[in-house]
């Protein structure tokens, strides 16, 4: 659905797009990430057997691409684009609370919900819920995180002592 939705904004923005591989492509856009834990792409190929079908000077766009078959390319990593880091984190809070409301019985508005970690997702995923009237408690390791949590509204609770706290929700 990601790709696809790229693809959208691309033609928008006038980009062609070919149906086959061929010398003509002057940019290639993987999934993000773009490669599986064995090198191979994510959803099933080999890079360098694509790579062979195409010019040698391509755009390769994609995430984590550090595959030794792009040495000579250019690249275009997204998950080093601290814009689309932030956008990808607001989205995937969004598609969180948006898949925990259609399966619970109530209203997030009242309900206490723990998040654990202090990270992108964890700071996005708190201001949503928040918002939607949740009383939220966030789960982070570092003192200075669980200073500015508590400062922002939340509760604020140790990672580390979380079997702890449990019982309070």
């Amino acid at each position: 659905k990601a790709l696809d939705h790229a693809q959208q904004i691309l033609r928008e923005h006038n980009c062609l797009f070919a149906n086959e591989p061929n010398k003509k492509v002057t940019h290639l856009l993987l999934d993000v990430p773009s490669f599986e834990a064995d090198g191979s792409l994510r959803g099933g190929g080999d890079i360098a057997k694509l790579l062979a079908q195409l010019g040698s000077d391509i755009t390769v766009i994609g995430g984590n691409l550090q595959h030794p078959a792009l040495e000579n390319y250019k690249t275009v990593d997204l998950l080093r684009d601290p814009f689309y880091i932030a956008e990808n984190a607001d989205i995937t809070a969004y598609c969180a609370v948006t898949e925990a409301a259609t399966r619970l019985p109530v209203t997030l508005k009242g309900c206490q919900i723990l998040v654990i970690g202090w990270g992108r997702i964890g700071k996005c995923l708190s201001q949503l819920l928040k918002n939607l009237g949740a009383d939220v408690t966030v789960a982070a390791r570092k003192p200075k995180d669980r200073a500015m949590i508590h400062a922002l509204g939340y509760g604020a609770v140790d990672i580390n002592e979380l079997s702890l706290c449990l019982s309070h929700f």
